[in-house]
């Protein structure tokens, strides 16, 4: 019973070394991106969830719901960041929700593929699902479950 204990304790240790909090700093970073995209941004209410693979990978990934035009909020949408360290030593992170192209905002189902290539358990349509585990696998993190699948 004891030796069970220990491998329990054990296998929960190593599963949870990954995954960490944001720091005050990267928070302050990323809801500072976030918010320069929103029409309300002082509405905003932030959902944020450990940093799975810090080591990894760069892609962090929350929820923010704020209001729309017309007054309402809009509902829980999701977001992906790339939080690094400048060389000024200054934490940044800058969205990955727009197209570098044309700067368009991109659907929340390739902002799902960014954040769940990036070790986030997060439902994604079939039609990614090799490759995100592809990346996932590259990047040593575990794959993605096929409950996550979405049609």
């Amino acid at each position: 019973m004891k030796n069970l204990i220990v491998t329990a304790l054990i296998g929960l240790c190593a599963f949870s070394s990954h995954a960490r909090p944001l720091t005050d700093s990267e928070k302050q970073a990323v809801e500072s991106s976030v918010k320069e995209h929103l029409k309300d941004p002082d509405s905003a209410k932030f959902y944020h969830g450990d940093f799975p693979y810090p080591d990894s990978s760069f892609v962090y990934c929350g929820q923010v719901n704020a209001k729309n035009s017309y007054g309402g909020y809009a509902g829980k949408q999701l977001f992906s960041n790339f939080v690094a360290v400048n060389k000024n030593g200054v934490i940044v992170a800058p969205s990955l929700d727009y197209s570098r192209s044309s700067g368009e905002q991109l659907d929340q189902e390739i902002i799902s593929v960014t954040c769940a290539s990036a070790g986030y358990d997060i439902p994604i349509l079939r039609k990614y699902f090799k490759e995100v585990n592809k990346s996932r696998k590259e990047n040593g993190i575990p794959e993605l479950s096929k409950a996550y699948i979405k049609n």
